[in-house]
């Protein structure tokens, strides 16, 4: 069967279509003087001298919001989002979200913070933020030294990392940094801020268009 140019090119954008909204797209943009907001953990809450910070630097975007609270499990930063992209009039171009640690260290299931995390990603659509963006973090049986107190964090952890890609939608999955190590990190659980450098020059490398 012979197809015109036209239907072909409905065709190509349908799929195009279609990949997007599930988030797995692997197009670049270039974020310079876009507006970013955070939501995370520790992990997100090195204010200042964070791979947020670095990453928005490198990139330059300005970070609207950083909304991390260190601690905070999946379904306490939820709400957290959720109110600030109510009540902001200016929506942001770009959503990052790094979560899961302290659902990981506690007894919250993996498939429930899959789902807290999917919340969020949902507000930001439903905010108008077409740039999503869901990070794995680091393999932590690489960065966590101490085997056998956080044993089980480590398997549950990485297990959780490792499903994000597939079972998040709407949203681009930062897949796991691999290059990480425990010389990376002073407590065996938070990326020293030489690492943090690093990390955000591997998100960058995944998402963005490469600067000249």
């Amino acid at each position: 069967m012979k197809i015109n140019g036209f239907t072909l090119t409905m065709i190509s954008a349908f799929a195009v279509g279609v990949l997007y909204a599930l988030g797995k797209t692997s197009k670049k943009f270039n974020p310079l003087g876009k507006t970013a907001i955070f939501i995370g953990d520790s992990h997100t809450a090195g204010f200042g001298w964070g791979w947020q910070d670095s990453l928005a630097k490198k990139y330059g975007f300005t970070i609207q919001k950083n909304l991390s609270k260190g601690g905070y499990r999946t379904d306490q930063l939820l709400p957290i989002l959720q109110k600030y992209l109510n009540d902001n009039k200016s929506t942001p171009d770009i959503l990052f979200i790094y979560a899961g640690a302290n659902d990981n260290f506690s007894l919250v299931q993996n498939q429930k913070a899959t789902e807290n995390i999917q919340k969020m990603v949902d507000a930001g659509r439903n905010a108008g933020i077409d740039n999503i963006y869901v990070i794995s973090g680091y393999r932590s049986s690489k960065v966590i030294w101490n085997l056998q107190r956080y044993g089980d964090y480590i398997q549950k952890s990485d297990a959780f990392k490792e499903g994000l890609p597939k079972n998040i939608e709407k949203a681009v999955v930062v897949p796991i940094w691999e290059e990480a190590d425990f010389r990376m990190s002073t407590d065996s659980l938070h990326l020293i801020q030489s690492a943090q450098g690093k990390f955000a020059n591997y998100i960058g490398g995944q998402i963005f268009k490469n600067i000249k």
